[in-house]
């Protein structure tokens, strides 16, 4: 069983070495607060629930189940078509049930079985949680916003800002209690798994640790607000507000410890016989060793295929500046470089510019990736166009007139640096305007049998002055006019 083991682990970290090194780096940080940061602890733990399940129901049989070919081939091919289309993290959601099928075509179904809830736990380290932490962020603030209103110091809510007499507080993302509602969910599903085997029981046991790492979040916020207004902003307290938080998450989760021994215990008094008195499992039987060797050697031959169809190192351009033009189709000439709007697209070739057009100044941006890879590719970060400090208040798509053609752009509204701004702007991926990752993916598809691999952004922006319908009217007519100068198409 070792020798067919080691196989498939060869196999799988020769065939899909990006998206490993991905995950080991998700989950380096063991004490951060990032939404991966305890995906080593996730491991531990699902690795430990199939010990004890397998110790406990061991499989009848152990043999190859040469059925198992089919899904792990197709599960192979979905992690090739992601790797084409540079899809990054979402390929490591196709690892636990690469596992399961791995596993059933050398050891078998039977062995399968055991192996689904702890492939299924480790999802708790690979799913995109992050996406929460807006909600989060909301909901942490109107909590606290009800929290103060039942003692006497006025407060004021703006967005995640919380204004007080002594100063204003920011709920930023790291406060949401995202870190501890995945530390809480992680035990007690773990709990869960372990020790309770009624539904009912794990759900209510889900529930009460859900409801305490929320709620020891909201009462950390709003006893730092109150100690910032008594005892002032620089009371040391508040900036250790990390460990404080976790000091009261600890407190929160004991009476959920104290209520899963109480379902165990209530458990073990409705079952007719006692856990401790389990019939020894019956024998196993065992496969000849050749078989097994043969299946995982096909295994392991599978998990390397991805290798074959790597993007990294595909590209051949040089990353060097890609200049807007100095005066556009529409006539309006550059009079400048970007302000405080600062697009970040690494390794594109860039382009920059403030033009004095109809109705005011603006300014416009083009990365371009005259060739696409997992290093070289328009999204790599979701706050490339405006920065971290950003604010959003509003995102919509609409039509808009770029030169001869009426193409679906994203709007942006929003604060940089205090001051409110909009922004239009659209992706081309293999000359065809897009404006979500989405529909980029779909375009990356269509275009991989023409071999194009391109990539562009263009978008231009301006302040809200004297208002958003005034700066969006003067970009509209931008794009009618000029736009068409912004646009890229590679050379032959």
């Amino acid at each position: 069983m070792l020798i067919a083991t080691a196989l498939l682990a060869a196999g799988a970290i020769i065939g899909m070495p990006s998206i490993l090194s991905w995950v080991a780096g998700s989950w380096y940080s063991f004490f951060g607060v990032s939404a991966y940061s305890h995906g080593y602890l996730v491991l531990g733990l699902a690795a430990w629930i199939g010990w004890t399940h397998w110790r406990r129901d061991p499989p009848e049989r152990i043999g190859p189940a040469w059925s198992a070919l089919v899904p792990l081939a197709l599960l192979v091919v979905a992690m090739v078509a992601m790797e084409l289309i540079y899809i990054n993290s979402s390929r490591a959601l196709l690892l636990p049930p690469m596992f399961v099928a791995a596993t059933a075509l050398v050891f078998g179904w039977p062995a399968a079985k055991r192996v689904v809830m702890p492939a299924g736990f480790v999802y708790l380290g690979l799913l995109p949680f992050w996406v929460l932490q807006p909600a989060l962020q909301a909901l942490a603030t109107r909590m606290v916003n009800l929290l103060m209103s039942f003692g006497n110091v006025p407060v004021h809510i703006e967005e995640f800002f919380i204004h007080i007499p002594a100063g204003t507080f920011e709920v930023v993302s790291s406060c949401s209690g995202l870190s501890t509602l995945l530390s809480a969910l992680t035990l007690a599903l773990f709990y869960d798994a372990m020790y309770l085997r009624r539904w009912r029981h794990r759900l209510i046991l889900l529930g009460a640790a859900i409801a305490a790492a929320l709620v020891s979040n909201w009462v950390r916020i709003w006893t730092l607000v109150l100690i910032g207004q008594y005892l002032g902003l620089d009371y040391w307290l508040i900036g250790d507000h990390y460990a404080y938080g976790m000091v009261l998450f600890l407190i929160f989760l004991v009476p959920v410890g104290l209520l899963a021994a109480r379902l165990e215990d209530r458990e073990q008094e409705e079952d007719e016989e006692p856990s401790s008195g389990r019939t020894m499992p019956a024998p196993r039987v065992r496969a000849r060793t050749g078989p097994m060797l043969a299946a995982a050697l096909a295994g392991a031959l599978l998990l390397a295929a991805p290798r074959l169809f790597a993007t990294d190192g595909r590209v051949t351009y040089e990353v060097e500046p890609l200049p807007l033009p100095e005066v556009t189709m529409g006539n309006a000439v550059r009079v400048g470089d970007l302000s405080s709007w600062q697009p970040r697209f690494r390794n594109a070739r860039v382009g920059s510019a403030v033009y004095q057009a109809d109705g005011g100044r603006v300014e416009a941006y083009r990365a371009a990736y005259p060739q696409q890879d997992r290093e070289h590719h328009l999204f790599q970060d979701r706050r490339s166009l405006h920065g971290r400090d950003w604010w959003e208040l509003e995102h919509r798509q609409r039509e808009v007139q770029v030169g001869v053609e009426r193409i679906t752009v994203n709007e942006f509204v929003g604060r940089l640096s205090g001051r409110e701004r909009i922004t239009l702007a659209w992706y081309e991926v293999a000359g065809q305007p897009v404006t979500s990752r989405l529909a980029a993916k779909l375009a990356e598809a269509r275009a991989l049998g023409s071999g194009r691999t391109d990539g562009v952004l263009v978008a231009v922006s301006k302040e809200c002055e004297p208002g958003c319908d005034e700066a969006r009217a003067v970009l509209e007519r931008f794009l009618e006019n000029s736009g068409a100068s912004l646009r890229w198409q590679p050379g032959p």
